[in-house]
């Protein structure tokens, strides 16, 4: 036994196997105390909070993390995952979106095979990733709502949409043979049309987000960055006639 204050944290089984909690604060040890870890995010169905609770007061009272003294690291945070409908479980939420992505690639050409399957699982685990990232920071809730169908659109704030912009901002700077490291050093902006000439700007403060996502420890930040690439991006090829899909 563990003890917490006036918990009790079992360890061991009668039989001497260890149990869950004994491995969970083995892996928090692990990444706190012997890799450095600033910040641990445990992204887990939501009804396991209560017991992220009591992995935290483990490791204050064993000292792998600070007292509430205000020192911003190391910490733990929680993120519970919330499947949307409700009735769908995590697992299989992830699952169907796997199988989802899969009927999507297939539809815009892909063979079927490993490739295929391996393509969906990425995007499938990307588009949750991204969905957790965006409700982490400041005034953000301790929970994430996943909804295959928001995951799979190619509209709104999600991974998948922010995808296809990324092909094709690439697309378009490869055969426009633009040097962006050129324009990043002469900040030079001004002789590009209006719609250009915004994601230029708005690309060029990539640096000065990365470095407040990580003053802030909030990830949301560059997400709601990229989202503005993607909007940005969508006026510039609505003018210019750049397809995006």
């Amino acid at each position: 036994m563990m003890q917490i204050g006036e918990t009790q944290l079992p360890l061991v089984d009668k039989d001497g196997g260890y149990r869950q909690t004994a491995t969970h604060l083995t892996y928090i040890r692990k990444r706190l105390v012997d890799e450095e870890i600033g910040w641990l995010i445990f992204v887990v169905d939501s009804h396991q909070k209560a017991s992220f609770d009591k992995y935290v007061e483990a490791a204050k009272a064993a000292k792998w993390l600070p007292a509430d003294d205000g020192k911003p690291i190391p910490k733990m945070s929680f993120l519970g995952l919330v499947a949307d409908p409700s009735s769908v479980v995590i697992s299989s939420l992830i699952s169907g979106v796997m199988i989802s992505f899969e009927e999507v690639l297939l539809q815009r050409g892909y063979q079927k095979g490993l490739e295929l399957g391996t393509l969906a699982e990425q995007l499938a685990l990307g588009g949750i990733k991204y969905a957790v990232l965006k409700n982490i920071g400041r005034g953000k809730s301790n929970n994430c709502k996943i909804n295959k169908d928001v995951l799979l659109s190619s509209n709104g704030n999600n991974a998948f949409r922010l995808q296809l912009f990324y092909s094709a901002i690439c697309r378009f700077i490869e055969s426009a043979a633009i040097d962006i490291q050129a324009v990043n050093r002469s900040k030079v902006v001004q002789l590009l049309p209006q719609e250009a000439s915004d994601l230029a700007v708005h690309l060029q403060s990539f640096p000065a987000v990365v470095k407040q996502v990580c003053m802030e420890l909030s990830p949301a930040i560059l997400c709601d960055f990229l989202l503005k690439v993607a909007v940005l991006y969508e006026e510039f090829s609505s003018v210019s006639h750049v397809s995006y899909t």
